[in-house]
């Protein structure tokens, strides 16, 4: 496990995110009746996505771009207890709840 590794999913991740916008823009451009002022609940959202519905795609790309950074601090975390390096984990630990709070602070009073 070293940062090239994690170079390779942030690569990925980022192209995939890309593919998935592209093909969610596509969809919308194609599709009548679909407009970008609508809404969709998070709960409705896998029903949208297995549906095909373009915005919901749009919103799929967005949120996997949106997770990169989260998961790339977890897999630093992962390589810092690995080589026992206890203050890189701790500071990671600590990026990785501060993360956390303001998404879980943004979804509470927002």
């Amino acid at each position: 496990m070293n940062e090239y590794d994690l170079y390779k999913y942030i690569k990925v991740a980022v192209i995939t995110s890309i593919i998935i916008f592209i093909i969610g823009l596509s969809l919308l451009i194609n599709k009548q009746g679909v407009y970008l002022d609508q809404k969709i609940q998070i709960n409705e959202l896998l029903t949208e996505i297995m549906s095909g519905d373009p915005l919901a795609i749009i919103y799929l790309g967005i949120f996997n771009l949106i997770l990169i950074p989260i998961v790339s601090l977890f897999y630093l975390d992962i390589v810092y207890i690995v080589k026992k390096e206890k203050g890189l984990s701790i500071i990671t630990i600590a990026a990785i709840l501060m993360l956390i709070f303001v998404i879980l602070l943004r979804l509470l009073l927002f």
